[in-house]
């Protein structure tokens, strides 16, 4: 009896697991189909803008980088123009140096005082 309750039970294992191997393992049908020429290329904005490389560079002047004729690993040669910047008050420094435009008349004021006393 204990015999004929064995041979059952692996039976029944087996007939799962053909059947499990039968719906996951079985060839399934594909359509190919034939690539496309001139396709509108649709481009979504989502997401952030970052540099491939990061460099610790500083500046002495802040500006707004307007253009850029070289990337990393290009050969420059001295003398050539690399990138392009936009910073409005640049435009006001050969005035500030020549003193037409004073720059901090709060702090020399308040030196004035501090000298005069």
């Amino acid at each position: 009896m204990r015999r004929r309750w064995m041979f059952g039970a692996v039976a029944a294992v087996l007939v799962l697991g053909a059947g499990v191997l039968f719906l996951t393992e079985r060839p399934l049908s594909v359509s190919v189909v034939q690539p496309e020429q001139d396709v509108a290329l649709r481009i979504y904005g989502l997401g952030s803008v970052e540099a491939r490389i990061l460099s610790r560079v500083g500046f002495e002047v802040g500006a707004a980088l307007t253009g850029l004729a070289a990337d990393a690993g290009d050969r420059v040669v001295k003398g050539v123009v690399c990138g392009r910047g936009r910073n409005p008050t640049l435009r006001l420094w050969p005035a500030i140096f020549s003193g037409e435009i004073d720059v901090f008349p709060s702090e020399r004021r308040n030196m004035g005082q501090e000298i005069g006393r």
